[in-house]
């Protein structure tokens, strides 16, 4: 007998073979010759560290990330990957860097999606490439906000100077 508790799951194993999952919260009887993994379905908030990464055009950005996640299906999350909590760590930096090469920090060009006007449709861009990758290790993504978005310190400056810059003309052309 054992009790499980609201957004806990309980995998089954018998002799080493899938024998099912509990999804059923309370008091519950499992055969003892079972072994059991219990598992959260909770939902999981990891913020990664700024890695430095380059945009489109080659420049150097920091990027940051907030991610929220659970385990949809306990059973492929813990049959699929070793430490699923670790390898959907890693999986977020991967793409990080991916989604850095598609966009430019900025963008004079009115269509072209970049990462101060289109902050929203990347971020929601990163979830769909991000829930790619781990739907077959029985992971969902839930949300995906970027918390840190900046050029790199060594180009910072000169960055700022020709964003000024470009202000500056389009105001003189406005004018």
């Amino acid at each position: 007998v054992t009790t499980i508790s609201p957004n806990e799951v309980v995998v089954l194993q018998f002799f080493g073979k899938y024998s099912g999952t509990v999804i059923n919260n309370g008091l519950v009887f499992i055969n003892p010759l079972m072994s059991q993994e219990f598992i959260s379905t909770k939902i999981d908030n990891f913020s990664n560290k700024p890695i430095k990464v380059n945009d489109k055009r080659g420049n150097p950005l920091e990027l940051s990330c907030m991610f929220a996640w659970r385990v949809s299906d306990a059973a492929k999350a813990m049959f699929s990957v070793e430490d699923y909590d670790e390898f959907i760590k890693n999986q977020v930096e991967g793409i990080l860097a991916q989604i850095a090469s598609i966009h430019p920090y900025d963008s004079e060009e009115s269509n072209e999606i970049s990462f101060r006007k289109n902050i929203s449709d990347i971020s929601q861009n990163l979830k769909e490439m991000l829930q790619k990758r781990v739907q077959e290790c029985g992971l969902e993504i839930v949300d995906v906000r970027f918390n840190h978005f900046a050029y790199a310190v060594e180009i910072a400056a000169s960055m700022l100077k020709k964003q000024q810059a470009e202000a500056m003309i389009d105001a003189r052309r406005k004018i």
